[in-house]
């Protein structure tokens, strides 16, 4: 925070900003986008409402494999029971959707799954999912000691899900806005997609790539695989890296179909004013007062800031950075330094406001 003691420009554009140190480098006294950081559940549930809820358990389970913390999945699990949330779980074919997402996550943490599955007396959705997961992952002796029964599916051995034909599809009633239709769901591939997202296993986004390659699928299942490669690209930039990858590598074909995936991604990109590379920037200052409270919504809630253009006397204000398009290493860890001078009318620097390699953003964040 910045208290203005004597009257410099009024204006944004009478500030000089020196931009010094790594290769990218961003400006900054307060960052305004806290990228994904923090628990997920750090807030009691009773202090959510149902939609709230449903929106962190999804930001949740989108981006659980960049860090994969076991220590928010029984809190997961139990949360499950909001009806938000199985609402929008039915929207995915739910019980293979999120069995595989769980399943994967149980593969990686064996001795956890009893703790995670006896801790609570589940609903009927919550239960078939909780089953689907055990079998999935190799865990189906489990499914009778926790739950009592054991479905027929789980009397057989597990799928590989690498292995599956991702054009298979059935019909379900759905109903929006009051009215009733049939839609197609390719299960195999939702469970692919939420696979992915438990395991952060390439293999499964290559399997997208080989089944969209192909020129034997019909021209539905390739739109709805096209739009949700480009989802996940969109997403998660290690879908965009292997994407990537496999365009060099690909004959002319398959390289046209990818690359138009990539732009259809990529359509709606806007960066920000001040640009280096992929890299982009803005600043903006902000009423301190109005703005506080912002700064301490979760990552996946919109932030508003009460832009101040001009500053007296006596006021607050906050100096923030907006940036996108950060360099990631290959596990995906971001490290954004600035160094900040504030200059007066005539040149010198304002009240010690010479700051050097200051952290903008050092931790690992699952897109650009």
């Amino acid at each position: 925070m910045l208290r203005v003691r004597s009257l410099i420009s009024s204006q944004l554009r009478g500030y000089r900003l020196q931009v010094a140190g790594c290769k990218k480098v961003i400006l900054a006294t307060c960052l305004l986008v806290l990228f994904f950081g923090g628990n997920l559940y750090a807030q009691d549930a009773t202090d959510k409402s149902k939609n709230d809820l449903a929106e962190y358990w999804f930001n949740w389970a989108e981006y659980y494999y960049v860090e994969k913390d076991p220590k928010q999945v029984g809190d997961a699990i139990n949360y499950l029971q909001n009806e938000n949330i199985i609402e929008e779980l039915q929207a995915y074919s739910y019980v293979r959707s999120f069995g595989a997402f769980f399943g994967e996550i149980f593969k990686d943490n064996p001795d956890k799954v009893l703790s995670w599955c006896k801790q609570n007396k589940y609903s009927r959705q919550t239960k078939e999912i909780l089953q689907y997961a055990l079998w999935l992952s190799g865990n189906k002796e489990k499914i009778k000691d926790i739950f009592g029964d054991l479905p027929e599916y789980a009397k057989e051995n597990p799928i590989d899900l690498t292995t599956q034909d991702l054009t298979a599809y059935s019909n379900v009633e759905v109903t929006s806005l009051g009215e009733k239709r049939i839609e197609k769901r390719y299960y195999n591939f939702d469970m692919i997609n939420w696979a992915f997202l438990g395991s952060g296993n390439p293999q499964y986004i290559h399997k997208i790539i080989d089944a969209i390659s192909s020129d034997k699928i019909d021209k539905e299942f390739r739109k709805h695989a096209e739009i949700g490669l480009a989802y996940l690209i969109i997403k998660n930039e290690i879908v965009n890296r292997i994407v990537q990858k496999e365009i060099a590598g690909a004959n002319p074909s398959v390289k046209q179909k990818l690359q138009a995936i990539v732009d259809m991604a990529h359509k709606n990109d806007k960066p920000l004013p001040n640009k280096d590379g992929d890299f982009s920037a803005m600043l903006v200052l902000s009423d301190a007062k109005k703005s506080q409270s912002e700064f301490g919504k979760p990552s996946y809630k919109e932030v508003h800031i009460a832009e101040k253009i001009k500053a007296k006397v006596g006021d607050e204000v906050i100096i923030n950075i907006l940036f996108a398009g950060q360099e990631l290493k290959e596990d995906l860890q971001a490290d954004v330094t600035f160094d900040l001078q504030i200059l007066d009318p005539e040149g010198g620097v304002y009240d010690n406001s010479d700051v050097k390699d200051m952290a903008a953003l050092q931790q690992k964040v699952p897109l650009l």
